[in-house]
């Protein structure tokens, strides 16, 4: 987000339609699922009460139409001086409508595992951004307004040399209109995730996106493509509805693939014209499902391949 978009009260624009359109097209918490960073602190108290004055401001306590007006500036705020918030939990009323929000640093609350048997973490060595940081604000409705109160204004970590060191940050920008087009073009394009990221920071020079991101969102249109099929049943179909390639494939007793042939109609209207030189190769199972790909390339008679 500029630093233009911001008054000096720290109230933000009204939110842009283009995070509605790019929601449409991925959930970006998938995109996210396996981010782990580390960021360690010492010297913590828990009681809190000798913690340093804070170097990163709170937003200022001011009142907003609505929730998300007020969640989008303080974000933006945070942003500015080194650090994120994210929601902590919500109150509603009898009636279902959420009163009061209760929000808190990216850093806050301590890491639990998600493995009761610590044997069986197929990823050792990880850390968490997590050291327990009291900074809290809150939200509540008031009248149809929502005014910003702050709990505690301390933090126990440093402030953050850059954005993409939080991940709320980074999916703010995938969200921006854009960035979802230009990662889907140049993946079906063939061009690397390292590629796209200078693509990316060119376009918008302060993007906090990062080439693990970049994968993570090409993961993710694939899984939406699939739309719930495995790769080879997908391809399978896609032959099936190609009426430009012909196809084989044998199946063993438990209906798996063990061979699959196709070839393009146009290939072999070529082959009966220019069937002498034949380049042959083979894989020798380098890939994750130890089966060989032997690819058939023939050879015109000005050299050029089909």
């Amino acid at each position: 987000m500029d630093s233009s978009e911001i008054s000096p009260d720290g109230r933000v624009g009204s939110p842009s339609s283009d995070d509605d359109l790019s929601e449409r097209y991925f959930d970006v918490n998938d995109a996210f699922s396996d981010i782990d960073e580390d960021e360690e602190w010492e010297g913590f108290d828990d009681g809190g009460s000798d913690l340093p004055a804070p170097s990163m401001p709170p937003p200022p306590e001011t009142v907003y139409p609505d929730l998300d007006t007020a969640k989008k500036s303080i974000q933006a705020w945070a942003r500015m001086h080194g650090y994120a918030i994210r929601t902590q939990r919500s109150k509603a009323r009898k009636n279902g409508d959420i009163s009061k929000v209760f929000l808190q640093c990216d850093r806050g609350g301590q890491y639990t595992s998600r493995h009761h048997d610590e044997s069986t973490r197929q990823r050792h060595l990880t850390g968490s951004c997590k050291t327990n940081c009291p900074f809290s604000v809150v939200v509540t409705e008031s009248n149809g307004n929502w005014e910003v109160t702050v709990r505690d204004n301390k933090h126990n970590h440093d402030a953050s040399s850059h954005d993409y060191a939080h991940p709320v940050h980074r999916r703010d920008d995938i969200r921006r209109g854009g960035v979802y087009d230009t990662v889907y073009t140049q993946m079906k394009a063939g061009i690397r995730a390292r590629e796209t990221v200078r693509t990316l920071r060119q376009l918008d020079p302060g993007t906090s996106v990062t080439r693990r991101d970049i994968h993570n969102l090409r993961a993710d249109i694939k899984r939406k493509e699939l739309d719930g099929l495995s790769p080879i049943q997908a391809l399978l179909f896609q032959l099936d509805e190609d009426s430009d390639y012909i196809s084989f494939n044998k199946r063993d007793e438990n209906q798996r693939v063990i061979r699959l042939l196709f070839m393009h109609k146009s290939s072999i209207e070529m082959l009966r014209w220019h069937s002498q030189v034949l380049i042959m190769d083979s894989t020798y199972k380098t890939n994750r499902f130890r089966l060989p790909l032997f690819n058939i390339v023939g050879m015109t008679s000005t050299n050029r391949t089909f």
